[in-house]
């Protein structure tokens, strides 16, 4: 009877559709939609012929719901939701190796990681490494650019400070990018200079005024620097190039996103991690000396809540409740890593 019913299945002409179910947002999917989401975008998910293709999609698109949901990466989420975000070039870039032609490599490696914690909002900023050494970094917890507001995730990439010193090197890169799309391109070649010079991405480097830097979590250079390829970024490339070399497109747009990539890490994160390194280096903090604060201040936390625990004659509770919540801080990171692992190499 199930031979008879699939075999019915692959022959018929019709499909089944489930509405709402999926959101025009190239691999967004969602259950529950939100409310500022714009509904002329929802679109009916088609249940394949192929069951097994219906369900892996139903299955990666929970996956990816699960990673948005997450609290610290709320900005990503509502960027989601304005279609800001081109989730498909995105997983394509991570799946890229920009650093060298090796399958594996150690500075392969290390690129992941990194890769990995500035798209999660988890980059060891002041705020984060205060958290877990409230001692130590009491007194630094400004920007190591600016010296003016707190460093968080956030402000690492929108320091105006360092936006205004890195200005004069990132026009010249967006005019090499120039240089190499109108030496690709096939169609309205034209048009090319004045889209970058109007892109918002690259827009305020040919700016003279300050007032054009961006400001804001939801400015596409944000998310640029944050390791998300935006729609304002892979129109270019739509735009001046025809179905005919999509290939030779391709592998352009993952090359100057590389090379975009790349110099924000060189020109914004590794100068405040240099200027952070021989702050330790003159009070001789090591990474060794961090983990092992780390195990010692857990240790003493846990002693102090076992003793609150027994003056209350209930240790089974307080204790239980401790080792609860601290499992779940541990499990709530790993559920965000977990899941963008999952979608972003898997899917």
């Amino acid at each position: 009877m199930a031979d008879h019913l699939a075999k019915e299945g692959t022959l018929s002409q019709s499909y089944i559709d489930i509405n709402p179910a999926t959101v025009k947002l190239n691999a967004y999917y969602t259950w529950d939609l939100p409310k500022e989401l714009n509904k002329d975008n929802v679109h009916p998910l088609v249940i394949d012929h192929n069951i097994r293709h219906a369900i892996a999609d139903i299955t990666n698109f929970q996956t990816f719901h699960k990673f948005l949901a997450h609290y610290r990466i709320e900005d990503i989420r509502k960027a989601t939701f304005k279609n800001a975000i081109d989730w498909k070039w995105t997983k394509e870039w991570f799946n890229h190796n920009p650093v060298d032609n090796l399958p594996t490599s150690r500075k392969l490696t290390k690129f992941r990681a990194w890769q990995m914690k500035n798209c999660a909002n988890s980059l060891p900023t002041m705020d984060i490494l205060h958290k877990y050494n409230p001692d130590l970094f009491s007194t630094v917890l400004l920007c190591w650019h600016c010296q003016l507001e707190k460093e968080t995730n956030q402000h690492l990439w929108l320091c105006p400070t360092i936006l205004k010193k890195i200005k004069p090197q990132f026009k010249q890169l967006t005019l090499r990018f120039i240089a190499l799309v109108h030496s690709s391109a096939d169609t309205l070649q034209v048009d090319i200079s004045n889209t970058f010079r109007t892109n918002p991405i690259f827009s305020w480097s040919f700016r003279s005024s300050d007032r054009f830097l961006p400001s804001s979590t939801d400015h596409v250079f944000y998310l640029t620097c944050r390791g998300f390829c935006t729609n304002v970024f892979t129109a270019i490339f739509t735009k001046f190039f025809s179905a005919k070399i999509r290939r030779l497109s391709n592998k352009l747009l993952l090359q100057i996103f590389s090379e975009l990539t790349i110099f924000l890490k060189q020109h914004i994160w590794k100068p405040r991690n240099l200027l952070f390194k021989r702050w330790k280096l003159e009070r001789n903090i090591t990474t060794k000396l961090l983990r092992s604060r780390i195990t010692k201040n857990s240790s003493r936390k846990r002693k102090r809540m076992g003793d609150a625990t027994n003056l209350s004659n209930n240790p089974s509770t307080s204790s239980h409740h401790t080792s609860s919540r601290s499992r779940a801080l541990i499990q709530s990171h790993r559920h965000l890593y977990s899941s963008l692992h999952r979608f972003i190499f898997f899917i």
